[in-house]
């Protein structure tokens, strides 16, 4: 899941947090990898950040959408893995 550092083109919902506008969708083996790391290092774009006390791959993949206890904890919960961009 990635987010542009640019105010300008991230999504911001009433309580004025600041979600991405663009999620990085692919099967694995497709090449979903390489374009992060493109889109991060040449674009502009800023990934998520895992909690202390969460494993280091949900750096690369937040994990909220397709775990209900992740998806529970609401809109706060994932926008915080971004408020660093």
């Amino acid at each position: 899941t990635t987010k542009t550092t640019n105010g300008d083109s991230s999504a911001s919902n009433a309580t004025g947090l600041v979600i991405p506008n663009v999620l990085l969708v692919g099967a694995q083996k497709a090449g979903t990898t390489s374009v992060t790391h493109w889109l991060v290092r040449n674009q502009g774009v800023c990934r998520a950040k895992a909690f202390p006390d969460e494993p280091r791959y949900y750096s690369k993949e937040v994990h909220f959408f397709d775990k209900f206890d992740r998806l529970e904890r609401g809109a706060e919960f994932y926008a915080r893995h971004f408020s660093h961009c």
